[in-house]
């Protein structure tokens, strides 16, 4: 839920209106990745709606995508 938060604030919107997550990325292997007991460490990078998404232990930062 904290990356579904994060993109609705970046967005501007409210979290029910902005696009499932599901469609973007395997949300039942994100949840896998960061579930308790898993001890390595994990980042997760993806785009989303001209964003980049970074999902980290303990953050998840929204930022205009930038083209390379």
């Amino acid at each position: 839920m904290r990356v579904v938060t994060a993109l609705a604030e970046a967005l501007g919107r409210d979290a029910t209106a902005i696009r499932p997550l599901g469609e973007v990325v395997d949300t039942d292997a994100l949840d896998a990745l960061f579930a308790d007991g898993n001890d390595r460490a994990v980042h997760v990078s993806f785009g989303y709606e001209g964003f980049d998404v970074s999902v980290g232990e303990d953050d998840v930062v929204v930022r205009p995508a930038t083209e390379s």
